[in-house]
């Protein structure tokens, strides 16, 4: 048995991509999202998507049926029969026809999806050589094991997501992993999570970004194409999150957003005063964005308002200015007074309960608390304040990536845009200022964690457990928007100021007018060449993106046999893939999962004893896990495994830390010789990792 292929991976692939598309644009259609656009459909797709997903794992738990593709489908089906029934009792006679003019009627967006896709994918490959390579760290057990258990016990339960290492989770984008699995059974579920990576990064995210430039902005060529394109490596996205290898959920959440904050733009710019069908259909569209990120990862909704926030503000004194025109003074006064103080009293609430936690509460001072692991300082404030402005990333060793300078240069020429060559008071002005006050609060956010360890610090970023990677995720999302709503500024004045030099030229008919012409059309273009050129450029040539692709590489890349960092070496890797050959369905293994074998339920489909690094242990998990060396003289070690029906134990060496003080419950097995037992019997073994069939103390 080998390691798997790319090619094996294309079905999966595939597969994943039908069950995200098809079901969510039928019923984005049916809803009206593809009135104007086909892209309205493609980009709400994967958001009803995720959904329908979440909804049929939490049924099929309560009516105890295994979930696959059968229940997806037909939860879909019902989902699209409830809109369609809701759309004819509210138009009364509906029709969903697309008619042609919706359909793409241009190369450009078609060109920058596949442009970002293409980078994207060939990047992934360049620096992993198999899907079934893992980002191996500690919290890719859990995410890899909960596909694994999605698959094997037919639970998608994200109430009940990895039992008994963890309930509540949200699990929406291991579910469509799943399905790849599911309908490729040879698959992994590392495999299956890498497939389903592709999915998200190369054609949604892309197709987001899109979808909020188009409606910030309009519908251009220029836009259309930089906006997906620029979409594939901006601020290190993708790559970013997945090189962590612990916040698959968290990215599926970030490639959606972009269509939320559209959603929400939509409403507050157009939608909300133009009658109240049209406003409640936007507050219903809005419900969906922010029900569909909370499904793939609710903690990403704080990034979401923080972004917002600017928007939001200028739709309450919008609406506040409406209120005056229409209702009078007296009526606005009020309004604003009586929002002001709901506000102040919700923060007030929020003030109390913090201060009297982690302020005056002397067991729990805020001192005391994000004061490891991701939430350290990794820069001065100066140069986290420098980062967090060009979009500069770290990897998971905290090394910095190399500045992209054709972006910082391209956010420059687009704030300078937006500035100086916007005219006042026109919507492009007002649009800018909005995107650069969420663009100002992010990387205030980003370089307060990465550049302080003060407890006001931790303060400001307690939302995002001041873990500069969760909203530096986004850094993306806001700039695209500015980069593209400042390069069509900065087009429209080149093309203002060329017709005002030749306004006052005569057309001629000779050759010599159509040479002018010709030229005047070559110069009219040539901004728009020169920001084409560019973003075709560092797309394919980023130093920043090809970096952040390595440290990915560097992540998944196998220990080198013999050795015990990271967890999985190739021998380890195959040993596991190999384990339902010989371990029955439904029998658990012995093993320390801090030496690999806690992938065992991802890659071999087989359930572990010890199911995660850390829990809180009972005794017969404690005990066993203390004193396996002793199975020949401790009548107790033989008692826990008949009472379990223990007969497997896995081998795979050393742990992959040392000395770490959640380890030491495993310290009997550490220092257990499992060769050289009588009690054992050898069953498969490859390199330094062995399974063994446990006959002394068999239950038979």
């Amino acid at each position: 048995m080998q390691l798997a292929s790319w090619g094996s991976a294309i079905a999966p692939t595939v597969l994943i991509m039908v069950a995200l598309y098809v079901p969510g644009s039928i019923i984005a259609w049916l809803a009206g999202a593809g009135r104007r656009r086909c892209t309205g459909i493609l980009a709400w797709a994967p958001l009803i998507s995720l959904i329908v997903a979440t909804a049929s794992g939490l049924w099929c738990a309560r009516l105890g049926m295994r979930w696959g593709w059968a229940v997806y489908g037909c939860t879909a089906a019902f989902a699209a029969l409830l809109v369609f029934v809701v759309q004819s009792l509210i138009h009364r006679s509906p029709a969903f026809v697309l008619s042609a003019g919706r359909l793409p009627r241009s190369w450009a967006p078609v060109f920058g999806v596949l442009l970002a896709a293409v980078a994207i994918i060939g990047r992934l490959i360049s620096a992993v050589p198999s899907p079934d390579q893992v980002m191996q760290n500690y919290d890719s057990i859990f995410h890899t094991n909960v596909v694994g258990h999605i698959v094997h016990s037919g639970q998608a339960d994200m109430l009940h997501a990895l039992p008994p290492v963890r309930d509540v989770y949200p699990i929406a984008f291991q579910q469509f992993a799943a399905l790849g699995q599911l309908a490729v059974p040879s698959t992994t579920s590392p495999a299956a999570i890498m497939c389903a990576w592709i999915v998200f990064a190369a054609c949604v995210n892309p197709i987001s970004v899109l979808y909020v430039v188009r409606t910030v902005c309009g519908r251009h060529m220029l836009t259309d194409i930089m906006a997906p394109a620029l979409a594939a490596m901006a601020g290190g996205f993708p790559f970013l999150l997945l090189d962590w290898g612990t916040l698959y959920s968290m990215f599926a959440a970030q490639c959606v957003m972009p269509v939320l904050f559209a959603a929400t733009w939509q409403w507050a710019m157009h939608e909300w005063n133009h009658g109240g069908g049209r406003c409640a259909a936007g507050l219903g569209w809005i419900v969906t964005g922010m029900l569909a990120v909370s499904v793939a990862h609710f903690r990403v909704m704080m990034t979401f308002l923080l972004l917002a926030l600017p928007l939001l503000i200028w739709w309450l004194i919008t609406a506040a200015r409406a209120l005056k025109r229409r209702y009078g003074a007296h009526v606005m006064h009020v309004a604003v007074v009586a929002f002001t103080l709901i506000v102040l009293a919700i923060l007030a609430c929020g003030a109390v309960v913090f201060d009297r936690m982690y302020l005056r509460n002397n067991t729990r001072p805020i001192r005391d608390h994000l004061n490891g692991g991701q939430a350290l300082p990794t820069d001065s404030m100066s140069s986290a304040i420098w980062r967090a402005l060009s979009g500069t990333p770290i990897d998971s060793r905290a090394a910095r990536m190399p500045v992209d300078w054709i972006v910082v240069a391209l956010l420059a020429i687009a704030v300078l845009s937006i500035v100086l060559l916007a005219k006042k008071r026109t919507g492009t002005r007002r649009d800018g200022a909005i995107l650069l006050c969420s663009y100002a609060l992010l990387c205030f956010v980003v370089a307060c964690c990465a550049g302080t360890h003060a407890d006001w610090a931790k303060v400001v970023t307690a939302l995002w457990y001041k873990d500069q990677r969760r909203p530096f995720a986004a850094w993306a999302m806001i700039t695209i928007p500015i980069i593209c709503l400042g390069c069509l500024t900065l087009c429209r004045w080149w093309r203002n100021r060329l017709h005002a030099k030749t306004a006052n030229t005569a057309n001629t008919a000779d050759n010599g007018g159509t040479h002018d012409s010709r030229m005047r059309i070559v110069i009219g273009n040539l901004p728009r060449t020169v920001l084409l050129s560019l973003t075709c450029l560092c797309v394919l040539l980023s130093p920043q993106a090809n970096t952040m692709a390595h440290a990915v590489g560097q992540t998944a890349q196998f220990a080198a046999n013999g050795a015990n960092n990271p967890m999985l070496s190739q021998d380890k890797y195959l040993l596991l893939k190999r384990l339902g050959d010989t371990v029955p369905e439904g029998e658990l293994i012995v093993s320390d999962p801090w030496n690999g074998s806690g992938f065992a339920l991802a890659i071999g489909g087989r359930d572990l004893y010890y199911p995660h690094l850390y829990m809180i242990w009972d005794h017969d998990h404690s005990y066993l896990g203390t004193h396996m060396d002793n199975i020949g003289n401790d009548d107790k070690v033989c008692s826990i495994l008949n009472d379990q029906g223990l007969e497997w134990y896995l081998d795979m060496g050393e742990p992959y830390v040392s000395n770490d003080p959640q380890h030491q419950v495993f310290d009997g097995m550490q220092r257990f010789d499992a060769a050289s037992s009588p009690l054992l019997e050898p069953m498969d073994s490859q390199g330094e990792a062995t399974l063994y069939h446990i006959v002394g103390c068999s239950v038979r």
